[in-house]
C-alpha cells in the first residue's frame, strides 16, 4: 500500500495523507494585493475613445484630399502604378524614363497607384526577384525621393501591404520624407489648377471586371462610390491599360465628361501571368496614364505616354 512511514514507526496511506490535506484549514494573506480588471463601462468606454483619438493623430489615412498648384500653364498629371519593382521581367528602363521626365519638367507632377515593391514572400514567385524585399522597398523610397515635391499622393495596394507582414514598407515615413498625402481604399483627390477644380475618385483596385471594357473597374468607382461628381475615376491592379472618355448627362440638363482610367503596368509578364494565359504586355501597354490638365478652362487629355503629353504641353512652356 502506498503511503509514507514516520520516524516513530506510524504508518499513513496515501489516501489518508490525501483527505487530511484536504480538510486542513489554512491562512494565506496576499500582502500583495489581486488586481482585478476595471468592470466600469464608463472607464473602458473612455479607455477606448481616448486610444482612437491617439491612433488617429498618429496614423490617420484622410479619405478626401485637396491640392492646389499655382499657375498660368497647363499642367502634367501622371499616375503611375504596378512597378512591381524588384521582378525579373519589369521594364525598369520605362520607370527611370517617366520618373526623369516628372523629376525634371517644372509643369509635372505625379500619384503614385500601388503595387509599387513586388513583395512576394512565397514561391514560385520569389524565384524571379532581382531584388529581396528592403532592396526593393530602398528602391522605390530612392525613386520617390528623386521626385520630391512632384508627388502628390500614393495609394497602398496588395503588395505593398504584403511587405508590411514582413515589417516596414515603402510608405515607411513617406508622408514627412516624400511630402506627399498617403491613401488607401477608395479616396478623394481635388486639384485646383490655376483657376480650374478637378475631382479625382481612385482606388489600387475596385470591384468590377468585363472582358469588353478594360477600364470597368473605374466606372463601379464612379457608380459606386462618386454617383453625382467627379472628373477623373482611376484603378490600378489589373495590368490593363486602357482610358475611356464618356460625356455624363446630370439632372436638369447638364453634362460633363468623365474620364474611366485603369492604369497598366511596368511588369512585362511573369510566370504566373503566363501559366494563366495572359499575353506580355507591349511597349504601348506598359507604364502609366498621363493627363493633361488645363488651369484656364476645364479641359482634360489623356495620354498613354508621357513624352506626348510633354510635347502637347511643350508651346505654352
Amino acid at each position: 500500500m502506498d503511503g509514507l512511514y514516520y520516524a516513530d514507526g506510524s504508518f499513513r496511506s496515501r489516501d489518508e495523507i490525501i483527505s487530511d490535506l484536504a480538510t486542513k484549514e489554512t491562512s494565506v494573506q496576499f500582502l500583495t494585493p489581486i488586481h482585478h480588471p476595471p468592470e466600469s463601462f464608463d472607464w473602458w468606454h473612455q479607455r477606448v475613445t481616448d486610444s482612437q483619438e491617439a491612433r488617429r493623430e498618429a496614423v490617420a489615412i484622410p479619405e478626401h484630399v485637396e491640392i492646389a498648384i499655382d499657375t498660368t500653364r497647363p499642367v502634367i498629371l501622371s499616375h503611375i502604378g504596378d512597378v512591381h519593382a524588384g521582378g525579373q521581367d519589369v521594364d525598369y528602363e520605362l520607370f527611370r524614363h517617366d520618373v526623369g521626365v516628372i523629376r525634371d519638367h517644372p509643369q509635372a507632377y505625379c500619384v503614385w497607384y500601388g503595387d509599387l515593391v513586388d513583395a512576394m514572400f512565397f514561391n514560385p514567385g520569389q524565384h524571379e526577384h532581382l531584388l529581396n524585399i528592403q532592396e526593393q522597398i530602398y528602391y522605390l523610397q530612392a525613386a520617390a525621393k528623386e521626385m520630391k515635391g512632384k508627388v502628390l499622393a500614393g495609394f497602398g495596394g496588395d503588395h505593398d501591404c504584403w511587405a508590411s507582414k514582413m515589417g516596414p514598407t515603402m510608405y515607411q515615413n513617406w508622408t514627412r520624407e516624400i511630402g506627399a498625402h498617403y491613401l488607401e481604399g477608395v479616396s478623394y483627390i481635388t486639384v485646383h489648377v490655376g483657376g480650374q477644380t478637378y475631382q479625382e475618385v481612385g482606388a489600387h483596385r475596385h470591384s468590377g471586371y468585363s472582358r469588353f471594357n478594360e477600364s470597368h473597374a473605374s466606372l463601379r468607382v464612379q457608380q459606386d462610390d462618386s454617383s453625382d461628381g467627379g472628373d477623373l475615376f482611376v484603378t490600378a491592379h489589373t495590368h490593363t491599360k486602357a482610358v475611356n472618355r464618356q460625356v455624363l448627362k446630370s439632372f436638369g440638363g447638364g453634362s460633363r465628361p468623365v474620364f474611366y482610367t485603369s492604369l497598366g503596368t511596368y511588369k512585362e509578364t511573369d510566370r504566373y501571368s503566363r501559366k494563366m494565359g495572359w499575353h506580355r504586355k507591349s511597349r504601348e501597354q506598359r507604364g502609366g496614364i498621363h493627363f493633361v490638365l488645363w488651369p484656364d478652362k476645364k479641359q482634360i487629355e489623356a495620354y498613354s505616354l508621357i513624352d506626348d503629353a510633354v510635347e502637347r504641353v511643350a508651346p505654352f512652356m
